[in-house]
């Protein structure tokens, strides 16, 4: 059973390994990899600092504008690449989680979510004792 990642990427007639040269391209990185979630309407890769996506419809950039300059520091911006065949957009990579309980920063996490990311929003409540 394909991912969701690759449902998208059978339907814009596209390859994962077209994705990497695009993403190594746009990015300049040799440091590009799919990142740990996909959905059905996009595939999404970072390269170094940047995030790209590739997806089926478009992003409305102006409730994107709206909600950057609501969330100001919290919504990064979003730049369309490419809109034939399929969308292209890039943004910077965040580098960070955000918990607004507390107002705590976590530090990104290094390894896919699993145990570790509910450990840390519960030690980030003050649920567990700090290590």
């Amino acid at each position: 059973m394909p991912s969701s990642g690759e449902e998208f990427l059978a339907r814009a007639g596209i390859s994962k390994e077209e994705c990497h040269a695009i993403t190594k391209s746009m990015t300049g990185s040799n440091d590009i990899f799919p990142v740990y979630y996909q959905i059905m309407q996009s595939y999404t890769m970072q390269g170094g600092a940047v995030v790209v996506q590739f997806r089926e419809k478009p992003i409305d950039l102006e409730i994107h504008e709206t909600a950057m300059e609501i969330h100001k520091a919290y919504v990064l911006p979003i730049t369309c690449k490419q809109s034939e065949l399929f969308y292209i957009y890039v943004t910077p990579y965040g580098g960070r989680r955000v918990l607004r309980k507390n107002s705590v920063l976590l530090k990104p996490l290094k390894k896919p979510p699993s145990e570790t990311l509910q450990f840390s929003l519960l030690r980030a409540l003050n649920v567990l004792p700090k290590k």
